[in-house]
């Protein structure tokens, strides 16, 4: 199974940094009064476009960093205890997202792709 690590790393920036939330959620900061993304297209792209839910879903973990996988799992499990559709200002300060950003950014620095250096994003 491919998995396109490039759109998990994306991924991983977007759920580490409440910053970076609030620039690409806020519909202030998007064009026309657009959302740039969303906290629904962050975890579309970190697990479905990607083909990491699959993967993770069929055990077909060859690739990924065998270190990641639990954290990977976890991450899975606390964005679907966030109460969604409502304002993403909401969303970004919803404590459970706290624990979101330091799963993502534990898994930015010990890398998703096996082989590969830690932080390694591209």
């Amino acid at each position: 199974m491919s998995i396109y690590f490039k759109k998990v790393a994306d991924g991983l920036v977007e759920f580490s940094s409440k910053e970076v939330q609030e620039l690409l959620w806020n519909k202030d900061h998007g064009n026309n009064g657009s959302h740039m993304s969303s906290f629904v297209e962050a975890g579309e792209g970190l697990f479905g476009d990607s083909g990491l839910s699959n993967a993770l879903k069929e055990g077909d973990t060859e690739g990924i960093n065998p270190s990641a996988v639990p954290l990977l799992k976890e991450l899975d499990e606390k964005l679907r205890l966030i109460e969604y559709p409502r304002p993403e200002e909401q969303v970004i300060n919803d404590p459970l997202m706290q624990e979101v950003r330091i799963l993502a950014a534990k898994l930015l620095v010990i890398g998703v792709e096996s082989g590969k250096p830690l932080g390694y994003t591209h």
